[in-house]
């Protein structure tokens, strides 16, 4: 597993400074064939909170087409879940 960090946006909340950190997972692994393929997820990390997610895409199209909403969004740990939740549900179920 890699870390790489997209995005750190530095916001003030309620007279409150907070660093987002936004990373890209990378998940490495071998495929039919013993072809070494890799799997993107998310990553935020807000002080000592951190949420993340594997094995969302294996496209690092729709990684970063992910990423650039979520720091364009602000998107923090807390609300990373729901997030996942609602795209999963409009974009891979349906």
């Amino acid at each position: 597993m890699k870390l790489l960090l997209s995005e750190k946006k530095e916001l003030e909340v309620r007279e409150h400074e907070i660093c987002l950190e936004y990373y890209i997972i990378v998940d490495e692994f071998e495929g039919v064939n013993k072809a070494q393929m890799e799997s993107y997820g998310v990553c935020i990390k807000r002080g000592t909170e951190e949420a993340s997610f594997h094995g969302i895409t294996f496209s690092g199209k729709n990684i970063e087409w992910l990423m650039e909403r979520l720091t364009i969004n602000s998107v923090t740990p807390t609300t990373l879940p729901y997030v996942i939740d609602d795209l999963l549900d409009d974009y891979f179920l349906y």
